[in-house]
């Protein structure tokens, strides 16, 4: 278990934000907070993208 975690928690880490970015679209409110939220979720699911394709481009090389 400590292996497969090891080797795919990039994969986990981006499953986790983008359903949390999507769930915080569903109940998003309309108000400078909820898209301060947004804005927020965005960033972090593109670092979490990031982070996950730079890691299979270096499992790979």
């Amino acid at each position: 278990m400590k292996r497969f975690l090891g080797r795919n928690a990039h994969w986990l880490l981006f499953f986790i934000v983008g359903l949390s970015l999507l769930t915080g679209f569903t109940f998003m409110k309309n108000s400078v907070q909820g898209i301060i939220a947004g804005i927020f979720g965005l960033v972090g699911f593109a670092g979490a993208a990031y982070l996950a394709f730079f890691m299979e481009r270096k499992k790979r090389t």
